[in-house]
C-alpha cells in the first residue's frame, strides 16, 4: 500500500503547481452605475486575490488615490499618497493585483473636495 501512496504524492503536487485560479475583474463599490461614490467604504468586499484586477469606474468629479498606510487612510492624509487617476467627470480605472500585494491591505480614496471625509474611500484586502 505505501508504494501507491508513495507514487500518488507526486501527481497530486504536481496538479497543485498547475491549478491556476482565474483572474477577475472586481468592481469597487456596489452601485452598478456608479460604484466610486459617497458610501463606499461601507461596501462588502468579495476576496481579491493576485491576479485579479480592481475596477474603479465613476461619475461626477473625482479622482482616484493610493495611501500608503492605514493611519493615512483613517485621516485621509494625501500628503503622501499616490496619484492613480486625475480628476475627471467621468473616470475608469484597472489596478491589476501584482504579486508583490499578496496578503496585505491596500487603501485607496477620492481626495476631490471632502470626498475622502464623505466616505469615498476603500480599503480592500487581498489575499
Amino acid at each position: 500500500m505505501a508504494p501507491r501512496v508513495a507514487l500518488l504524492v507526486p501527481v497530486l503536487v504536481a496538479l497543485l503547481l498547475v491549478t491556476q485560479v482565474e483572474a477577475r475583474w472586481v468592481r469597487v463599490g456596489s452601485n452598478f452605475l456608479n460604484p466610486w461614490r459617497y458610501g463606499v467604504e461601507k461596501w462588502k468586499q468579495p476576496t481579491v486575490i493576485v491576479g485579479d484586477e480592481l475596477i474603479f469606474r465613476w461619475f461626477g468629479f473625482r479622482n482616484l488615490r493610493q495611501f500608503q498606510d492605514p493611519v493615512s487612510y483613517t485621516a485621509c492624509n494625501f500628503n503622501l499618497a499616490l496619484n492613480l487617476h486625475p480628476t475627471q467627470f467621468v473616470g475608469f480605472f484597472r489596478y491589476p493585483v501584482p504579486s508583490s500585494d499578496r496578503y496585505t491591505t491596500l487603501y485607496f480614496a477620492s481626495n476631490n473636495n471632502d470626498d475622502c471625509q464623505r466616505g469615498i474611500k476603500a480599503k480592500i484586502t487581498i489575499s
